[in-house]
């Protein structure tokens, strides 16, 4: 409930500050230059301590197998790919917040959720891109079941996993709600703060 509480209170400050920040003049350029270079360090800082995790557990599980003996390689062309890989992803994860939150008027940044409309258009959009990814993955996946072995089917299969996870967690904001009251009910019962903080989650789904 407490970590509920301040992501919601966090959401909001950062949309107040946005619209403090348009209401005194700042551009919506300034603005997520600001939010996109938080979001580089982040993506660095959370790479770096990725990969740091990976070789701790490696060298972990190299101990428990008495195979620590031979040496941990660490085969740094790849261990930089994903370090680019994590950065990508965290900027890329941003960007769609960034624009559509500095792309408001001040007065519309200083609420704390999106409008009914919005939210009812960013759904709509959000399900046909999903639904059209998820269409790429299907056919990809009876690709890879249908093509002759000269085809490269593990290539279409990972194509496949590859667009239906998109699909699913692109998706997520449309089916979480869902899960999440139905939660609240299976755990209602436990008390009110159990029912606040299922409410709490479900009342934002695109930071659930």
């Amino acid at each position: 409930h407490a970590l509920a509480v301040s992501r919601d209170a966090r959401d909001t400050q950062r949309r107040r500050q946005i619209g403090l920040l348009r209401a005194v003049g700042a551009s919506s350029g300034q603005v997520q230059r600001k939010f996109v270079a938080e979001a580089l360090l982040l993506g660095v800082i959370g790479s770096l301590l990725g990969l740091a995790l990976g070789v701790g557990l490696a060298a972990l599980g190299s101990t428990f197998t008495k195979s620590i003996g031979f040496g941990i390689g660490l085969p740094w062309l790849d261990l930089a790919v994903a370090f680019i890989i994590g950065v990508v992803v965290t900027l890329l994860a941003a960007i769609v917040p960034i624009l559509r939150t500095t792309q408001v008027s001040p007065l519309e940044a200083l609420r704390p959720v999106l409008s009914a409309d919005r939210q009812k258009k960013a759904s709509i959009v959000r399900l046909v891109i999903c639904l059209i990814l998820a269409g790429i993955g299907v056919a990809m996946l009876v690709a890879s079941q249908t093509l002759s072995h000269d085809s490269w089917p593990i290539a279409w299969a990972l194509g496949a996993i590859f667009f239906l996870t998109i699909a699913i967690l692109l998706g997520a904001p449309l089916y979480i709600p869902g899960l999440l009251r139905l939660s609240g009910k299976i755990i209602g019962p436990s008390g009110p703060t159990a029912r606040l903080a299922a409410m709490n989650s479900a009342r934002n789904p695109g930071r659930a």
